[in-house]
């Protein structure tokens, strides 16, 4: 037996392809159409700068960072009721198991 030269054994089948060495066909122009849309944050204004100066008065106004941003209030209620509310009722039921109570109620 000999030995097979694979490259010129390629080369001259053009009918096999080696996943991933071919390349991708065209698109077809009937199917293929560019995005037509333009992309909404290219032209976009830069408000970093806007940001920095709101951050930066605030902060310079002793506020504390977490409470600068506008919805940070939104954010902030709720999760100030269920720490103080689950802390509240661990202590709560913790009170009543040292007087000897197993339930929240009796």
């Amino acid at each position: 037996m000999g030995t097979v030269n694979f490259r010129a054994h390629l080369a001259s089948n053009t009918h096999h392809h080696r996943a991933g060495l071919c390349p991708l066909p065209a698109p077809s122009p009937t199917t293929y159409q560019p995005h037509s849309l333009k992309m909404g944050l290219i032209d976009a204004k830069n408000k970093v700068p806007e940001y920095q100066r709101t951050y930066q008065h605030a902060y310079n106004a002793h506020t504390r960072i977490w409470r600068i941003n506008p919805r940070s209030r939104m954010l902030l209620i709720p999760y100030h009721m269920l720490l103080w509310g689950t802390t509240s009722a661990t202590m709560y039921a913790m009170g009543r198991r040292i007087f000897g109570h197993t339930t929240w109620y009796d």
